[in-house]
């Protein structure tokens, strides 16, 4: 279970280095790096197992980088009208749909 937080903060903290413009490619190659040595120390059969352990939580914070990093340079900042335009574009197709499905059904009725 500790595993699993550690790799949110590693989300949170991918998304932090992209908003520091860190460059998105440095931190997919220095994430999978990390992710290959941490993942040697994990299979390593003379490690104790703690020390396994301490491996797999790097791995998934290693991990976490890489997603919160994806997440955030693909969805770019707008304005809020932005998305209140689109949010009233879906908000009429999904008017549309219900009123086609009524017609429909009415028309099957008759």
């Amino acid at each position: 279970a500790f595993a699993v937080v550690v790799n949110v903060g590693g989300n949170v903290f991918g998304g932090w280095l992209r908003k520091k413009n860190v460059p998105f490619a440095a931190i997919l190659i220095c994430g999978s790096i990390f992710t290959g040595l941490t993942a040697i120390g994990i299979f390593s059969g003379a490690a104790a197992p703690e020390l396994r352990y301490f491996f797999a939580v790097l791995y998934s914070a290693f991990c976490g980088v890489m997603p919160g990093a994806t997440w955030s340079a693909n969805v770019p900042a707008r304005h809020i009208r932005d998305w209140q335009r689109n949010m009233a574009h879906l908000n009429r197709i999904d008017r549309l749909a219900r009123r086609v499905r009524e017609l429909e059904q009415n028309n099957g009725k008759s």
